[in-house]
């Protein structure tokens, strides 16, 4: 009886024994992680903070990459736009020393006298859209007298959404003051007013037509670019 007894207290010792083991190595693998993610943690936060700092690096350099590409667009199409101005300020300049060379020749052959409308200065006024302008009549030579007749002025360019269809408008057709140019004069006479160019109308010609009164005068014109830049 005694020792039929002794082998429960065994098994039960025994597997106490096993339990207190497994406990023991249990609680010591639990310790044993703790300073393992202790150290671990800061390189952790720093891999994150690392990470979202690329990653805001990342978003500038492209937000600044697509920045400069726009500004490379708004280059070339300036440029472009300012290489067309330049061509159309080189073809009337061109075609103004053509038409001084023929008037000097005109007045030469046929003893006639010829005024030149030369000067011509544009200033964007307060109100959108209204321009002041001033220019110059002078005789191209000397000992004709007094000069008398009438000056016309007139826009030419085209209207947006228009089929850039070409468009001309007289001082006479425009909100403008004067409304009509007076000549007479003797030595030379400044003309200036102000005139408002409709919505959407985008000018790109001035030209200036002189219709002297009489037969010993010869009517000319002059053709002027739009301005790159208006006078202050």
């Amino acid at each position: 009886m005694a020792s039929g007894g002794g082998r429960p207290d065994r098994l039960f010792a025994l597997l106490a024994g096993v339990g207190l083991m497994a406990f023991t190595f249990g609680v010591g693998y639990e310790f044993g992680r703790i300073p393992a993610r202790t150290l671990l943690e800061p390189q952790l936060a720093a891999r994150t903070v690392e990470r979202e700092t690329l990653q805001r690096e990342l978003d500038a350099a492209r937000q600044q990459a697509l920045i400069l590409a726009r500004e490379r667009i708004i280059e070339r199409e300036t440029v472009q736009g300012l290489q067309q101005r330049l061509e159309v300020a080189q073809a009337v300049r061109l075609e103004q020393a053509r038409e001084l060379s023929y008037l000097k020749r005109l007045v030469l052959a046929g003893d006639k006298g010829a005024v030149r409308a030369h000067d011509l200065r544009l200033s964007a006024l307060s109100q959108p859209g209204r321009y002041g302008y001033d220019f110059l009549l002078t005789q191209l030579v000397d000992g004709v007298g007094r000069v008398q007749g009438r000056v016309s002025l007139v826009v030419e360019g085209v209207m947006v959404g228009a089929g850039a269809e070409p468009v001309r408008w007289s001082l006479d057709e425009l909100d403008a003051e004067p409304a009509a140019i007076a000549m007479d004069f003797e030595h030379y006479q400044h003309c200036s007013g102000w005139l408002e160019l409709p919505e959407g109308f985008v000018p790109q010609l001035v030209v200036i037509r002189v219709e002297p009164s009489g037969e010993h005068l010869a009517a000319t014109s002059a053709s002027f670019p739009w301005p790159l830049r208006l006078a202050d």
